[in-house]
């Protein structure tokens, strides 16, 4: 995932613009919240991670249901006259 992140007032950090690469290094002194930036990075992340795969799934879930429901269709009066014998 690439982009930029822009922050304002958020934990110790008054404004920071990152690029955010495959690979990402912050680098600074103690308690100038680059832990509290990665976190919120990471939540970000896992947030938009998490709602593509819901989607993806829901998509999937979606094709299944319209498979059976045309197989349902195409062959639903069959499968009533085979419950019947």
């Amino acid at each position: 995932m690439e982009g930029k992140l822009k922050a304002r007032n958020l934990g110790s950090i008054d404004y920071a613009e990152i690029e955010i690469k495959p690979l990402t290094v912050l680098v600074g002194r103690n308690s100038t919240g680059k832990t509290f930036i990665t976190k919120t990075i990471y939540s970000i992340v896992d947030a938009v991670d998490r709602n593509l795969i819901n989607d993806k799934i829901s998509e999937i879930l979606e094709e299944i249901k319209d498979k059976k429901r045309n197989k349902q269709r195409e062959y639903g009066i069959l499968e009533i006259i085979n419950l019947f014998f």
